[in-house]
């Protein structure tokens, strides 16, 4: 959780978790946070910025990087125009599952009936996995056909976007439930994660945007 200071968000508690395991036997307990650091983003642009970090855990050290826009949320225009309300905007923010406090998902409505989701999570051996998917609203329905886990590199300026692999894990489908509830369904290819259902509430909604009534 960072502050806004003018154009930079800055963070002085950043933390890294560890240590639970994927699906059923997932353990509230079993979650380690552990201090990773700090670190400071100033935007250039509407579409650029400057991110410095400086981690106190191994293997990660300090640094520089300059990241690039993405994707930008419904009914969120750095030029300050008027946009053209979306009913689906309420979606963006962060979920999770209390009874599996220590994972959890952030989610990004589009405005064009597409929803980006982040799954952050762990596998097996109590590592961070981080499930990343492109989904398609109908509803209150959200099918995410093509969920990618992404493996091959390491942090920092030995990072080399050559060696990341994408690799199809699986489907994820989410039943919006009004405002501040979601239901998620899963189903891997991987053996390892399996299939399941998970009830989710919101952790974080987006300043401004109201949810339909």
């Amino acid at each position: 959780i960072g502050h806004i200071i003018d154009k930079r968000v800055v963070m002085t508690d950043v933390l890294i978790q560890s240590g639970a395991t994927f699906g059923p036997k997932f353990d509230p307990e079993t979650v380690q946070r552990d201090q990773w650091g700090t670190f400071a983003i100033e935007f250039e642009s509407c579409d650029q910025a400057t991110m410095n970090y400086n981690s106190i855990a191994a293997g990660f050290g300090s640094g520089a990087l300059e990241p690039v826009r993405l994707s930008t949320l419904a009914e969120l225009d750095c030029s300050q125009t008027t946009l053209t309300p979306d009913a689906n905007a309420f979606i963006s923010g962060s979920w999770f599952d209390p009874s599996h406090d220590g994972e959890g998902w952030v989610l990004e409505s589009l405005g064009d009936n597409r929803v980006v989701m982040y799954w952050f999570t762990y596998d097996n051996a109590g590592n961070q996995a981080w499930l990343i998917g492109v989904g398609e609203l109908n509803g209150d329905s959200i099918s995410f056909d093509n969920v990618l886990i992404a493996s091959g590199t390491v942090f920092g300026e030995a990072f080399e976007p050559s060696a990341v692999a994408l690799t199809h894990w699986g489907t994820v489908t989410m039943t919006v439930s009004g405002c501040d509830a979601i239901a998620v369904e899963y189903s891997s290819v991987d053996q390892r994660f399996g299939s399941g259902m998970l009830n989710t509430q919101r952790l974080v909604a987006l300043a401004g945007i109201d949810c339909p009534q």
